[in-house]
């Protein structure tokens, strides 16, 4: 059997964060504190898997089994069915920060992600031409809170 974290070297599914532009340009401030929030509670569920699952089985008004199936319990990420990336993963997947992703993925591997996925959304038509990576991706927000000091 493969391990779980086989298949990952593509990062085929991916999670993102969307905020609008205009928001980021007039509370600049409140989009990197939303951004450090999300690595803090992500470090914070890593070390507190139990109880995190918990609170996300609550809130999303889910049995806890269903959300450990797919985070997995102990907090590694590669016991469930998807592994979430810290902020420093994040950051060196976007190449905004020194070091290579985990899953022999390469630094900067965003850009490549994202070309594979404009191919497929054009191919089953969801889009009609595809996308630039600076129109459809900015990791600026990682790499100002990497440069800040930041690591997750």
């Amino acid at each position: 059997m493969a391990s779980p974290a086989a298949g990952t070297k593509q990062a085929l599914i991916a999670d993102a964060v969307f905020m609008n532009s205009d928001f980021i340009a007039k509370r600049h401030d409140v989009a990197l504190k939303m951004m450090k929030v999300l690595y803090d509670s992500i470090a914070w569920w890593k070390k507190n898997p139990g109880e995190g699952n918990a609170i996300i089985a609550k809130g999303m008004d889910m049995k806890l089994p269903d959300v450990e199936l797919v985070f997995g319990k102990d907090g590694t990420g590669l016991d469930g069915g998807l592994y979430v990336y810290d902020f420093m993963e994040t950051a060196r997947f976007c190449g905004v920060a020194p070091g290579e992703p985990p899953f022999q993925q390469t630094n900067g591997q965003m850009k490549d992600h994202f070309a594979l996925l404009n191919t497929w959304w054009k191919r089953f038509g969801l889009i009609k031409s595809e996308v630039s990576y600076d129109k459809g991706v900015d990791c600026g927000l990682l790499g100002e809170l990497y440069q800040s000091g930041y690591r997750g």
